[in-house]
């Protein structure tokens, strides 16, 4: 497996860099495709000044200027703006065309496009964090992949581009295509095929709109081999957009290893079929036993993702289940990497995930949601044993596993992480738990909580824990593996320790594959409780991790605060006895215990009998000023492990994006360009395939129990008055309104969540403002960051973009009920 380039170790930060963009033209034919390319060769560049971190709270003095009307075109050595020093200086690509330097190491480029008349073209930049192309927005390609076509339209006469940049790196170029609509050529998923066996069924492709126009007729026709084609007809495609989307494959059990013929064919449905673009590459066959790739549909957003699996040595039915690893990757590594790392071992699934991409969100977020759902499927189709699954992982993906395995530590017998880093947002700095300093801070930063590994460290002792180090590594300093290994060494009684001498971040094979923990893991399994039994364990989210082997969090009484309960079960006394810390609602599931017909409990010196259910059933426990009582179970309208929030926690569930089209034509203008500016990001961040679609054709019964992400303010998204009509916090023209309080002002931005009406486990996320300004100041859209911190509730204006936190208005958390008056909620008051 490849070590990452230097010139990529500084993402391993990923947040530490602050970032923004700017260039002008020269002309080239490009001799890898037949598309006419220009590409850009000079231009400006400032840095800062900006700021930006894992927060919902950040700084751009450019992007203040877009959201006030006044950003204009800038000249060599005029400043970025008044109140600043930073000036624009002329920059040169080099020969391959890169624009590098210390300007793009957080700052802007601009280039100045000039066109004799409208017309819409691709553009392929990379190095950039997103791009402004005549004050509209568009994903940028930070990583450098090189996979953006996007089409943008150009107006005639002068077009202003600014790309923000962090790595110090941009590329921009334009190409002109004929077509319309296009299959890329780049970035697919497809799974491997087996000989002999049953295959995936699912893959998935880019399909690039580039009229002005949605296009809800277009269909992907695709063919393996000389079988008979299969039609899957595309969801609706937005104007100007590229997205992924999913494909049926044909059936097929190939008889010999090697390659097939696929054959896609992107056609206009109707009466004749048009055939717009085809495609043409092959898919890998490969014995059943070599390691191979498979697909599945994802829970979060309904797109097609893919696993690595290497199948066991020797199947061998007399040693009963077999075992199941998993093993995340490290950034910029695939999962087929990280798979073909390891050799077969007896009885035993190695199961490498993806992070939904190479970087994906660091084992965090959607990547943990992914991994976690990879387990599952994985499990039901091999028939692993719940009782021996592992976890390990390198890098990133030893990250992954410190943050997993404190996440959900009943999930696995033992873990081993290998140079992995603890804590994202301390990574600098090793056994640190870095915290705000100002009110603001504290409380925003209380969303990711569920990121500090130190803060749940006590959840490992719920299974081995076996840290593998090079003593010499480079690139994640060794000073984090020491430190977890003093912190586990304080409590921990099953932990194991290897620094291995002279090593660096990666020594070959045994990286990974290493015998000491195999052997570590075969020692290991999930028993189940003894006679006297104690439980530990700390969430700071009911909605990430609630529950660990016989007992739960449900509720907290201040949301996003670390809770925590420790519990002892006797059997022979028939009694549980135990303390908690900032919990509300507490489960017990009696029936895994070999309890009698009655059990004791004393909960915080509580006193209660209960009898026991002897089933799967949960008993559940309420907390108030009068102590604790038995409860009925909750109903799905209350806070719990069925969703939670806080915003971030909307994009999941199948989400889908609704924007409003029924405000004045600059606020329908921006809703549409901010839901393709949130799919883009997605796409590109977390391989994610989006459904788009305006108020006009939302239907709750069309789209049932399906996350829904909406795009402005009640007066102008008509899906509002379906979703959030009884919601304590409305958002019009000219006021926020949060209860008994009104904030007014045309700019003011928002984002909050709700529970979706009528779903038991859906969610509402709202992105909107107040006005023009406000809903331009809600654009960015931070929450795509691995780990950053937004509340249920944040409330902010324009000049928040250039005071930071000055800038936020309100902010907070709701209750259990999801009400503001039984929640955390805070506002300028609490800044005096």
């Amino acid at each position: 497996m490849p070590l990452v380039s230097r010139f990529r170790l500084s993402l391993f930060l990923f947040s530490l860099l602050v970032g923004a963009v700017g260039a002008n033209l020269a002309h080239a034919q490009s001799s890898s495709s037949q598309l006419d390319t220009t590409t850009v060769q000079t231009g400006l560049a400032v840095q800062g000044p900006m700021e930006y971190d894992r927060s919902a709270i950040y700084k751009d003095t450019l992007l203040h200027q877009w959201v006030q009307g006044a950003l204009k075109a800038p000249t060599p050595g005029s400043a970025i703006s008044a109140s600043a020093s930073a000036q624009w200086k002329r920059v040169t690509a080099n020969e391959e065309g890169y624009f590098e330097g210390e300007r793009l190491e957080g700052g802007y480029l601009y280039v100045s496009v000039e066109a004799d008349a409208p017309e819409t073209v691709l553009l392929r930049a990379s190095g950039h964090v997103q791009v402004l192309v005549n004050g509209v927005q568009h994903a940028g390609d930070p990583y450098d992949y090189g996979w953006l076509r996007q089409p943008i339209r150009l107006r005639e006469g002068t077009n202003h581009l600014y790309f923000r940049s962090e790595w110090g790196r941009v590329r921009v170029q334009l190409l002109r295509s004929p077509a319309s609509f296009s299959i890329a050529r780049q970035d697919r998923t497809l799974p491997d095929l087996r000989v002999d066996a049953e295959n995936s069924p699912w893959g998935a492709l880019r399909v690039t709109n580039a009229t002005d126009a949605a296009s809800r007729s277009l269909a992907l026709r695709v063919q393996l081999g000389e079988g008979a084609p299969v039609t899957t007809s595309l969801p609706r495609l937005p104007a100007r957009m590229t997205r992924k989307v999913n494909v049926r494959l044909p059936t097929t059990r190939p008889d010999t290893t090697g390659t097939v013929p696929l054959r896609c064919e992107l056609i206009r449905e109707g009466a004749p079929t048009t055939v717009l673009d085809t495609l043409r590459t092959t898919i890998d066959v490969v014995e059943a036993s070599e390691t191979h790739k498979r697909t599945f549909r994802s829970d979060i957003d309904g797109s097609v993702q893919y696993y690595s699996v290497v199948p066991p040595a020797s199947p061998d039915q007399t040693e009963g289940r077999p075992s199941m690893v998993l093993s995340l990757h490290g950034a910029s590594v695939e999962a087929p990497s990280q798979a073909g790392t390891y050799a077969p071992k007896p009885n035993t699934y190695i199961v490498a995930p993806t992070n939904r991409r190479p970087y994906g969100f660091n084992w965090e977020d959607w990547g943990r949601q992914n991994a976690l759902q990879t387990l599952r499927v994985a499990e039901q189709r091999y028939d692993t044993a719940p009782q021996r699954t592992y976890l390990t992982g390198h890098s990133m993906g030893g990250h992954g596993t410190w943050h997993v395995g404190a996440t959900h530590p009943h999930r696995f017998a033992a873990i081993a992480p290998f140079a992995g880093y603890p804590n994202l947002r301390a990574y600098g700095r090793p056994g640190e738990q870095t915290t705000g300093t100002t009110t603001v801070e504290k409380q925003v930063e209380r969303a990711t909580n569920p990121s500090d590994t130190y803060a749940l460290a006590r959840n490992f002792q719920q299974h081995g824990v076996h840290i593998v180090h090079g003593s010499e590594d480079e690139v994640v300093p060794t000073a984090h593996g020491r430190a977890m290994r003093n912190a586990l060494g304080g409590f921990h009684k099953d932990f194991a320790y290897y620094e291995v001498p002279g090593a660096g971040h990666w020594w070959g094979s045994e990286s990974l594959d290493f015998p000491p923990v195999f052997d570590y893991f075969a020692w290991h399994e999930i028993a189940p409780p003894t006679e006297q039994d104690t439980l530990r364990f700390t969430t700071a989210n009911p909605g990430v991790s609630a529950r660990s082997h016989w007992a739960g969090i449900e509720a907290q009484h201040h949301p996003l605060n670390y809770s925590t309960i420790t519990l002892t079960q006797d059997t022979a006394a028939g009694t549980i006895t135990g303390t908690t810390d900032n919990v509300k609602r507490l489960s017990l599931r009696l029936g895994a215990l070999n309890m009698p017909d009655t059990v004791g409990l004393s909960i915080d010196e509580d006193s209660l009998t209960v009898q026991n259910p002897d089933t799967a059933d949960r008993l559940f426990l309420g907390h108030s000023d009068a102590g604790w009582t038995r409860t009925e179970a909750p109903t799905p309208d209350q806070k719990g492990p069925h969703r939670y929030g806080p915003f971030k926690s909307a994009f999941q569930h199948d989400v889908l994006f609704v924007y409003g089209t029924q405000g004045t034509p600059e606020e329908s203008a921006w809703a549409r360009r901010k839901a393709r500016f949130d799919a883009e990001t997605f796409w590109y961040r977390g391989n994610a395939s989006i459904d788009l679609v305006p108020d006009t054709s939302f239907a709750p019964s069309a789209h049932p129990d399906r996350g829904v992400i909406l795009y402005g303010h009640a007066d102008m998204n008509s899906a509002w008055s379906l979703l959030l009509e009884d919601s304590p916090v409305q958002v019009g023209r000219g006021r926020v309104t949060m209860g008994e309080r009104t904030v007014q002002g045309d700019g003011l931005g928002t984002y909050f969540v709700r529970p979706r009406p009528g779903s038991d486990q859906a969610l509402v996320g709202v992105v909107a403002g107040t006005g023009l300004p406000g809903l331009r100041a809600a654009t960015a859209n931070r929450y795509f960051r691995a780990a950053a911190g937004f509340p249920d509730l944040f409330v902010f204006d324009a000049d928040m973009l250039l005071g930071g936190q000055s800038g936020v208005q309100y902010w907070g958390y709701f209750g259990p009920d999801w009400g503001l008056e039984t929640g955390d909620l805070l506002g300028p008051s609490a800044l005096r």
